[in-house]
């Protein structure tokens, strides 16, 4: 009884946490800078790509800017940022996902090559993920794809 008890908790804890968790947008066309604290004058630890789908794990106060003192705090690979809440949207991005490559399709705005088959990490190079192919060689997650 115990045991179960035990992982009731833990999923009740673990679902709790991913609810705090939203995924919001960037709206900005070219790039959003991800600061180390909030404000405008903070070191730039990320820039985020146009309509790239960011996790926000709060809200805090911080320098106005845009008539708003409401700063996102965001994860980014690990490393927790700051970007303006005027920056940020919950509309979906405007992405093509649909590959040309073949019938694939990238199944995600975050694509990691430990979960893609290896016409998935074709397609999701195609529309632009360009960090799969780390040596730009054209091949993407070469731990998955081969060139012969």
């Amino acid at each position: 009884m115990r045991p179960l008890l035990t992982l009731l908790v833990s999923l009740l804890l673990a679902s709790l946490a991913y609810a705090q968790t939203s995924t919001f947008y960037t709206v900005d066309t070219n790039s959003v800078n991800v600061r180390s604290q909030p404000r405008r004058t903070a070191d730039i630890i990320a820039q985020i790509p146009g309509n790239t789908a960011v996790t926000v794990v709060g809200e805090t106060e911080g320098e106005l800017y845009a008539q708003s003192s409401s700063w996102n705090i965001v994860r980014i690979d690990g490393e927790r940022g700051y970007v303006h809440s005027s920056l940020l949207t919950t509309e979906s991005p405007a992405v093509d996902l649909t590959a040309t490559h073949s019938s694939a399709v990238c199944p995600s705005l975050r694509p990691v090559c430990t979960r893609l088959t290896c016409a998935q990490a074709y397609a999701c190079l195609e529309v632009g993920y360009t960090r799969l192919d780390r040596d730009r060689d054209g091949i993407p997650c070469e731990s998955i794809c081969t060139s012969g």
